[in-house]
This record gives structure tokens, C-alpha cells and sequence, in this order.
């Protein structure tokens, strides 16, 4: 059976980024601070629990997402069209999603032909272009047609009382008996610190997340009449 998963290179490579290293490490960097941005304000007297959480999650991280990724990385374009967060890269399209709260967690149980309409859409996307590389047997099921597949779901994981634990990276695909939901799946690793694990030329020229002050994650009070 072809292997799945690509190298961190080819992961880099795909992603078309002046400095995909840089914007990865970035992307994880924001998703962290939002994490412990949330975990310092949740208080289970008040009546937060796991729910509280993850929407606070996925509000803030899209928002803090679309505020500095661009500003940092500018070949980096992010909107919402159809109200869905879409980080553009120089390759594919980034959809950014919470998965499970718990370290056990990984990419490949998070089910990505379920919920919105908008999100079934996007994995439609890589179906039709999948279509194409199945008139090449020896293309079909290879990291090369996964990395080429023009959407890609990114899905990070924690809870409240350890923060943030892990992301993956990964192209999804419909549900299918005879073949997974992932054309495939990255686990990445901590980028925060010194990890060795490769070094992919960038341009010097794009500073980085840690090299401005730290976000400020607005706190607004919740309105009673919220659902």
C-alpha cells in the first residue's frame, strides 16, 4: 500500500510560502497563545465547561488567525467566504478546525465529510481533483496526489486544563468503505523551540510571530440573550 505520509520538506514545498517553516511555526504559535488565552479566563464556578471552551476556541483562534498571519506573512491571504476561515497559500487552501481535547487525540479521527455544507463542499474539492490523478494508477494513492489536492484541513486539539496538546495537517476526502476520509495526514510536531527536524529555506526578510508583542485576546462579556 503507498505510503501516506509526506516528509516535512514536501509538506513545506506544497504549501508554496516564501517562508513555510516561519508560517507554520506561526500558525501553531497563535493557536498556543489562544489556548492559554482561554484556559486562564475558564471557571467551571461560573458555569464554563467543555462547550464554553471549544467555542471560545474556534471564535478566538479564527480571529486572531485572520489578524496576524497576513500581517507576518505577506504571500499569506485569509478571509471567510461563506463565513468559513480560509488561510490562501501560495498551494492550497487551509481550513482550520478544533478536533478532541484529550492527547490521545489525532487527525485521522476527525471525521471531515460531516457538519456544515460549506465544509462538505471544500472536501468536494479534492475529490474532483483526486478524479484526476485515478487515470494514473501509479498516482492515486501516493503523498504526491494528496499534497496536490487544493484544500487542506488543519486540526488542532486541547482542553481546558492542559491548554493547547497537538495539530495535524492533512487533505480530506469523502467517506468511502474501500479508502479513508484522509488523502493524507501530517502530525506536526513542537515548532516553538529548537526541534532539528529539518531546515527548509525562507526568505530572511519575513519576521516572525515571536518577534512582535504578544496578541491581546479581547474578553467580552457574554449576553444573556446569546445562544
Amino acid at each position: 500500500m503507498p505510503d501516506k505520509t509526506p516528509t516535512f520538506e514536501g509538506l513545506c514545498e506544497a504549501l508554496q510560502l516564501r517562508d513555510p517553516v516561519g508560517f507554520l511555526r506561526d500558525l501553531q504559535r497563535i493557536l498556543i497563545r489562544v489556548y492559554r488565552g482561554n484556559v486562564d479566563r475558564h471557571d467551571e464556578d461560573f458555569g464554563d465547561d467543555a462547550i464554553t471552551f471549544g467555542a471560545l476556541i474556534y471564535r478566538n483562534s479564527w480571529a486572531q488567525l485572520e489578524r496576524y498571519l497576513p500581517r507576518y506573512h505577506a504571500d499569506v491571504r485569509v478571509d471567510r467566504p461563506d463565513r468559513s476561515l480560509t488561510i490562501h497559500t501560495g498551494g492550497p487552501e487551509l481550513k482550520v478546525y478544533k478536533g478532541g481535547s484529550g492527547p490521545t487525540f489525532e487527525i485521522e479521527k476527525y471525521d471531515p465529510d460531516t457538519g456544515s455544507i460549506t465544509k462538505r463542499r471544500t472536501v468536494e474539492k479534492n475529490e474532483n481533483q483526486l478524479r484526476l490523478f485515478l487515470e494514473s494508477d501509479y498516482m492515486a494513492g501516493t503523498v504526491d496526489a494528496g499534497l496536490a489536492a487544493p484544500v487542506w484541513f488543519v486540526v488542532h486539539y486541547g482542553n481546558p486544563q492542559e491548554g493547547f496538546v497537538g495539530m495535524g495537517i492533512g487533505a480530506p476526502r469523502q467517506s468511502s468503505v474501500e479508502d479513508p476520509q484522509w488523502l493524507f495526514t501530517f502530525h506536526l510536531p513542537d515548532l516553538q523551540g529548537e526541534t532539528g527536524i529539518v531546515s527548509v529555506a525562507g526568505s530572511p526578510n519575513t519576521p516572525s510571530y515571536d518577534q512582535v508583542p504578544e496578541p491581546a485576546i479581547r474578553v467580552d462579556p457574554i449576553s444573556k440573550d446569546a445562544e
